[in-house]
């Protein structure tokens, strides 16, 4: 390549980069969110014994960023599930478990812990719906858990229901249809 080539090509590349800097846009404001949350990320403590830590997280439902929200940690029983869905047999019957376990202590004072994260998170504010995850701390790499990748979604509080609750939701529906439809 000659010298003109050369220089042309590099003008190429230096407009290519003014215009992807200058690119405006929900997803661009996201990416740079996420990249300031990145680098104010605290150091997680060490831990006072040998249970399983997890970051909870939330999100609005409309917008796909984690914040992290605190740690927590886990007792025998947690301690349990995490050594079990190591291998696929417990994954198949303890998979949910876990993640049921965790919903259910976060939906327990959810209105406590929104309250507390639009203090923290001014963005969040405006948010109507909010998405609840999860993340295992690997002891090793403690600070990379609060990091937003990987999250485990926890489903929403109506999903957790213990399958008897949800049996006599359907049946006591069934029953009022039935009602309803005789004009009972």
């Amino acid at each position: 390549m000659d010298r003109a080539a050369i220089a042309s090509s590099e003008r190429s590349l230096q407009v290519l980069t003014i215009e992807a800097s200058k690119r405006k846009g929900p997803m661009r404001r996201m990416q740079q969110q996420q990249q300031m949350q990145q680098r104010s990320l605290p150091k997680v403590p060490a831990a006072e014994d040998d249970n399983p830590r997890f970051v909870i997280f939330i999100r609005s439902k409309n917008v796909p960023l984690w914040y992290p929200l605190n740690i927590v940690s886990g007792g025998n029983a947690a301690k349990f599930m995490v050594g079990v869905t190591k291998n696929e047999w417990g994954k198949k019957i303890y998979g949910n478990s876990l993640t049921n376990n965790i919903g259910a202590a976060v939906y327990k004072d959810e209105e406590k812990i929104i309250a507390s994260v639009v203090k923290t998170y001014p963005t969040l504010k405006t948010a109507k719906e909010f998405q609840f995850g999860y993340k295992l701390v690997d002891e090793e790499k403690a600070n990379e858990a609060l990091r937003p990748v990987d999250v485990t979604l926890i489903p929403p509080k109506e999903e957790l229901k213990p399958i008897t609750e949800k049996v006599t939701d359907f049946v006591g529906k069934g029953m009022d249809n039935l009602k309803s439809s005789l004009g009972l």
